[in-house]
């Protein structure tokens, strides 16, 4: 299998800086990311026909990433989700985060890591993959948060899929709850993921309450959120659930259970990803909000429903705190075949 990588110019921010994209190709499966935010901008892959298609949703220029606040391919931090208030208690002392969604904290802030500049440590063909890795200090203070994190990512792309593996550590107490953030549309023609089929291996998730802040654990048991047998997406999409009303489909944490944390299917054209991870939750995004956004790949407009994120992270009710002298890990492998 012929496994290339590739490193060239993919624009400038405001202050001049340059934003190197990166080609990871393995097979028939290539995958192209930015030194912005750790950006999974491009994601390549056959159908049952073997042509291949664009199966992430990403943008062709700086601008659209700048623009967007849908956090399309990117390194979700300091801590993901929703923090209510944006205020986080670490050894008794209250710390106000950056307050970007209303009065609570999303994904890390006004400017999280989906808006840093990562540093290119490596890029290279290793034991037969396609390898990368970047790095990202952020500073004590950054979006209100305590202590300076340093975090390496690191991405391999063989065989067996795509991997992205993050390795934190911090010089004091402060909370970190890392993730990544791709959007998924396997159709490759940009239509709403609505045909397409989910399975998870989730037995408990999380209703939201106000402010979309999530509630304690419940049984997905008699509930649209079951996906332990596979359901089309449109069911839920279309459902009159309050949880699905009030979501515009799925935006909620489910609690994993010990296999592979998602699946998720496209009939028509035979693409399926496989999604495995550790993290105890996975949160999963239907995309009600892609709407109106900066265009996509080739000038494409971006809907309503446009691509599903799949999300591992630690409980809404764990937030870890990392302390000197430990590393906070996380990994996400991401599986590509046909059937």
């Amino acid at each position: 299998m012929p496994v290339n990588v590739s490193v060239s110019d993919f624009g400038t921010l405001p202050d001049g800086s340059m934003v190197q994209a990166v080609t990871l190709s393995a097979g028939a499966v290539r995958a192209t990311i930015l030194t912005l935010g750790g950006i999974l901008q491009s994601l390549q892959m056959p159908g049952r026909d073997g042509c291949c298609a664009e199966v992430t949703l990403g943008h062709d220029d700086v601008a659209g990433y700048l623009t967007s606040r849908s956090y399309p391919g990117a390194i979700i931090g300091r801590t993901a989700g929703r923090i209510a208030g944006g205020r986080v208690s670490v050894d008794g002392v209250t710390h106000q985060l950056s307050q970007n969604e209303g009065d609570n904290t999303l994904h890390g802030g006004a400017q999280g890591f989906d808006r840093a500049l990562w540093r290119l440590v490596a890029a290279m063909v290793e034991d037969g993959a396609a390898v990368l890795r970047l790095s990202h200090q952020s500073t004590a203070g950054d979006q209100g948060y305590p202590g300076a994190l340093t975090v390496v990512a690191t991405y391999r792309l063989d065989a067996a899929g795509l991997t992205l593996a993050l390795a934190a550590t911090s010089d004091a107490p402060t909370p970190v709850n890392l993730t990544w953030h791709p959007y998924w549309n396997l159709s490759g023609a940009g239509t709403p993921v609505g045909d397409h089929v989910l399975q998870l291996d989730a037995s408990a998730y999380y209703p939201s309450g106000a402010g979309q802040v999530t509630a304690g654990a419940a049984p997905v048991a008699g509930t649209v959120f079951d996906f332990r047998v596979p359901q089309q997406l449109g069911d839920i999409l279309a459902s009159a659930d309050p949880q699905a009303v009030a979501a515009g489909g799925i935006d909620h944490v489910f609690v994993r259970g010990s296999g592979t944390a998602a699946v998720l299917s496209h009939p028509a054209s035979g693409r399926r990803l496989t999604v495995t991870s550790p993290a105890p939750a996975l949160v999963v995004y239907s995309g009600v909000g892609l709407a109106g956004g900066p265009p996509g790949h080739g000038g494409q407009v971006i809907g309503r429903h446009g691509g599903i994120a799949f999300e591992p992270q630690a409980l809404p009710d764990a937030l870890p705190v990392l302390r000197p002298g430990a590393t906070f890990d996380w990994q996400m492998t991401l599986g590509f075949d046909t059937d």
